[in-house]
This record gives C-alpha cells, sequence and structure tokens, in this order.
C-alpha cells in the first residue's frame, strides 16, 4: 500500500538506519527525504499525492507553534480525504504534563491539539491514549480519498544545493 514509501527526517543517520531495516528488494521503493533545519520545509515532497502520513514519537518533542508549522503542510501534501496519525505529548494528564514541565516534552494539551487542528481545517477521526502515556490522533483532510495509481511510481524526487 506504501509504494512508494516515503521517509524523511532531520538526521540523515535514521534515514540509513530505516532504509536497512526494509528487505534489500523493497529498499529502491523507499524514498528518502531529509528536512531541512532551518526551514522544516516539505515543499519537495509530492504536494496533494499522500494518503496517509504518520508520524511517531516526533511531535510529542516540538513546540506547538512547531507542530501548527508541519500540521500546515501535511495538509498541502495530502490529497483529499488522507489521513494524518501521529503521537503528542498530551499535558491534559499528569504524566506527560511532567514531562513538559522538565523540558524533556512539549506541551501540547489535546484540549488545545483538537481546537487546532480543525482550525487548519482537519477532521478529527479519532484521538487515542495508551496507558505508557503516549497519546495520538487521526486526523483527516477534508474530501473523498481516490487514486489513479495504477503501478509503482517509477520517479524519484532529487534535491539540489547551489
Amino acid at each position: 500500500a506504501c509504494d512508494p514509501l516515503y521517509v524523511c527526517d532531520i538526521y540523515d543517520e535514521f534515514l540509513t538506519e530505516t532504509r536497512l531495516q526494509f528487505p534489500a528488494n523493497y529498499q529502491n521503493r523507499l524514498r528518502t527525504y531529509k528536512i531541512d533545519r532551518g526551514t522544516n520545509s516539505l515543499a519537495a515532497l509530492p504536494q496533494g499525492q499522500f494518503g496517509f502520513v504518520f508520524a511517531w514519537n516526533v511531535f510529542n518533542f516540538f513546540p506547538q507553534v512547531e507542530l501548527t508549522h508541519y500540521l500546515k503542510q501535511i495538509f498541502q501534501v495530502l490529497r483529499p480525504g488522507g489521513v494524518a496519525m501521529f503521537s503528542y505529548n498530551n499535558c491534559d494528564r499528569a504524566e506527560p504534563a511532567k514531562f513538559a514541565e522538565i523540558g524533556w516534552m512539549s506541551w501540547v494539551p489535546v484540549s488545545q491539539l483538537v481546537p487546532l487542528v480543525t482550525g487548519l481545517g482537519f477532521e478529527v477521526i479519532h484521538t487515542g491514549r495508551s496507558e505508557s502515556n503516549i497519546d495520538w490522533i487521526e486526523i483527516r483532510k477534508p474530501g473523498q480519498l481516490t487514486t489513479a495509481k495504477a503501478h509503482q511510481v517509477m520517479g524519484e524526487i532529487k534535491s539540489h544545493t547551489s
């Protein structure tokens, strides 16, 4: 279903380690993309083309202004009806609030996150909570998810720096 599978991170080491976790015959289907920490831009990714965006144990550490920046860009890369799912540090709960107070994780209570994502145009599908202090949210870009994809994409995004 994820062919090609785009893997994005701010660290080259993570991208390399992630690629190696896949069987050799699938590695050529991966598209790795290093996010520039100066701009935090996803503009080089195909816009309006993704059906699913997944970020786990990433936004837990970003301040709300940076999370908002990424969510705006995620909205742009998703197709109508596309879904994003990510974990965050829900400071409406005591233990995650302690994580934020000691500076280990960010402060993003669900009571602020839901109005934020709906204000950006997303629909909230589900909010989840585990006993291990991990909260997540599933959000959808309005519209009907469709595809005309008949086979694997044969292109690759290359970044050129001067």
